[in-house]
């Protein structure tokens, strides 16, 4: 469901307009909803899980806007056709972007799934996953056919999963690095960057890493030089992922290939990125402090858009 409590939380302490503004999120279950809340923040973001609350809460703010003016961040009907295979589609003829080839399944066995990873031109190694499902709790690499008894750790009870083409992101020492970038209004703001010589790069690979001098000092160096050295880099390209996914707030899980491309593996309004649990002081303060100035600075532009009467 993504970070949505602890947004809530963060947002409500910093920002000094307790009723002008609302976050829709998972966690709760009623919206009192004041004659002057001016501005909803959607925290609702994951539609393969929360598709029945995004299209109730679509038709609550659509209702809204019929009585009085109101601005919506991530508006509910932006965020519900935003499933990965939806986030390929959109994302695939972006210039210097590689999102790879994801479908959306629901095989009855591992051989439909294969089956159908063969009709749809999806070539070995591909990952699979269950839909709804994150920070790689099921996420499975499958070589060859004779990976199919890996197949059967899941229940083909009807559920639908997607399978993406994988693409080897290693570099010659046999170095995997994800960056995580927030998006806020259009603008890349870094959020962690983890190396591993794992492919499935996850919190957990923090361990590893701990362990690692020349991985962590790269931390480091990518967090303090993120906006004058990587970020006019991609400045282009994270504006034009902006727009194809019409979000005022997002994350993107991300590498930059030898040949310059930047390899997508997810970008949604779903990700963790305001949680820091790292005992303080620690190099994450600085770069989630710009995020949610970031945050707060975008919220207060929609204020402004729609002052009280």
């Amino acid at each position: 469901m993504g970070n949505s409590s602890n947004l809530f939380s963060n947002l409500r302490r910093n920002l000094k307009a307790p009723s002008a503004y609302l976050l829709l999120h998972p966690q709760r279950k009623t919206y009192p909803v004041h004659g002057h809340t001016q501005v909803f923040f959607n925290e609702l973001a994951d539609p393969d899980n929360s598709e029945k609350m995004l299209k109730y809460c679509h038709k609550f703010l659509q209702n809204l806007a019929k009585k009085r003016p109101i601005s919506v961040i991530n508006p509910p009907a932006r965020v519900l056709p935003l499933t990965r295979d939806e986030v390929h589609r959109r994302l695939k003829d972006l210039e210097g972007v590689l999102a790879p080839l994801t479908i959306r399944c629901s095989p009855s066995s591992p051989d439909e799934l294969l089956a159908i990873a063969k009709e749809s031109q999806l070539d070995f190694p591909f990952l699979v996953r269950s839909s709804g499902v994150h920070g790689g709790q099921d996420l499975q690499k499958i070589e060859s056919s004779d990976d199919q008894a890996l197949l059967h750790r899941y229940a083909f009870d009807g559920r639908s999963f997607y399978l993406t083409s994988f693409v080897d992101f290693g570099d010659k020492e046999g170095r995997y690095s994800k960056m995580r970038i927030a998006v806020v209004d259009g603008v890349p703001y870094i959020r962690h960057f983890i190396s591993d010589h794992n492919w499935c790069i996850h919190s957990h690979n923090r361990e590893n890493m701990s362990k690692n001098t020349d991985w962590i000092r790269m931390e480091e160096n990518f967090l303090t030089n993120f906006e004058e050295s990587f970020a006019p880099l991609i400045r282009d390209r994270i504006t034009a992922i902006a727009q194809a996914l019409k979000l005022d707030y997002f994350g993107i899980d991300a590498t930059m290939l030898e040949n310059g491309s930047l390899l997508i593996f997810e970008a949604n309004s779903a990700m963790n990125m305001l949680i820091n649990p790292a005992p303080k002081p620690n190099i994450f303060e600085e770069p989630l402090k710009k995020i949610k100035k970031a945050l707060g600075e975008m919220i207060r532009s929609r204020l402004k858009e729609h002052p009280q009467g």
